[in-house]
């Protein structure tokens, strides 16, 4: 039992993501977040993976991960406002 508690904290500790089945009209996908450690510093980022559509050899990949649009255009939008707060009325 003890052997099998320290399995599964070992996978916890090594847990850096995790991901969803979606589907939509072009088909299935996963869609998820993974962690990453810059310098101990732990950002999250939102990422999609779609299976590789022009894979035709053994050498392409069968996934491609991408980080998620969604993300990156909410994090654009919230540090424009942040910095249109922050400029004074009267200069803007």
């Amino acid at each position: 039992m003890l052997e099998e508690q320290n399995t599964k904290s070992d996978w916890k500790q090594r847990e850096i993501g995790a991901f969803w089945t979606k589907s939509s009209s072009n088909g299935k996908y996963l869609s998820g977040s993974i962690e990453i450690d810059e310098l101990g510093v732990k950002k999250k980022i939102r990422v999609v993976m779609f299976p590789n559509k022009f894979k035709d050899n053994d050498k392409k990949p069968d996934y491609v991960l991408y980080e998620s649009k969604d993300s990156q255009e909410n994090n654009v939008s919230s540090q424009a406002e942040t910095k249109k707060e922050k400029i004074p009325e009267t200069l803007v």
